[in-house]
């Protein structure tokens, strides 16, 4: 039986927003071709999205984000009808059924809710249908208080395990793949990751720098973030957890 990969990515706003601050429906339509192809690749993907306040800030006809954090959630609430709407938009197109996932962070320390989320999750993975899951705004205000979805991806990380997760950089078509148990990032182009599941069975390319299992207790930087916004994390089963902000 073939060993199964899942994989998240982590989407962030310059990946789905243009400069002017409006949602880019050509980048969106190719993120998710490239997810597509990397669940036909035989990956479990799952997402975890930025979006909705940006959303729901345009959908108000406002020029900037609220600062109100109560208005923002509310905002985020509205943008978030938006952003799932788009994604089953495109997803549709290519045949791939998604659902929407809204967690909170108490969903690792409550075991109740951790055992709900963990079953929720594994059923869609097992169904083949793509989760997009973002932060419940209206009830956690984490994700909008550090406006950064990466703690969130790393709650997600510890409910499934992936063997990956998937950043993209800043440089176009290029991205960073923190694997389990690496401390270190991968910089990859797209088209390693378009090929990503058959280099790993062939041990070619950019898989012979992939161990999915060594260990290691090293401590690293949140990828992806602002450096005033970087994160002391501590590895906690295979992916680093977010511990202090500095």
């Amino acid at each position: 039986m073939d060993r199964v990969y899942k994989i998240i990515f982590r989407i962030e706003i310059d990946t789905l927003f243009d400069d002017r601050g409006k949602l880019s429906l050509e980048k969106m339509e190719h993120l998710v071709m490239l997810c597509t192809s990397m669940q036909n690749a035989g990956f479990k993907v799952l997402i975890v999205s930025s979006g909705a306040i940006m959303l729901g800030t345009e959908k108000m006809g406002l020029s900037e984000p609220p600062e109100e954090l109560i208005t923002k959630q509310a905002i985020a609430a509205i943008g978030q009808a938006d952003l799932i709407k788009y994604y089953q938009m495109f997803f549709d197109g290519f045949d791939q059924i998604v659902a929407q996932v809204l967690i909170t962070r108490d969903v690792v320390s409550n075991p109740v809710r951790n055992n709900n989320a963990k079953k929720t999750l594994n059923t869609l993975l097992n169904k083949g249908i793509i989760p997009i899951i973002n932060e419940n705004d209206s009830v956690s205000t984490d994700d909008i208080i550090l406006n950064d979805n990466y703690p969130l991806t790393l709650i997600v990380a510890q409910l499934v395990k992936p063997h990956a997760i998937v950043i993209k950089s800043y440089q176009e078509n290029r991205f960073n793949l923190l694997v389990r148990n690496n401390p270190e990032p991968i910089e990859v182009s797209e088209e390693n990751l378009f090929n990503l599941a058959d280099l790993i069975k062939s041990g070619k390319g950019i898989a012979k720098n992939i161990n999915f299992d060594c260990k290691t207790g090293k401590s690293v930087l949140n990828i992806g973030a602002p450096d005033e916004k970087q994160k002391a994390v501590n590895m906690i089963s295979g992916f680093p957890e977010v511990i202090t902000l500095t």
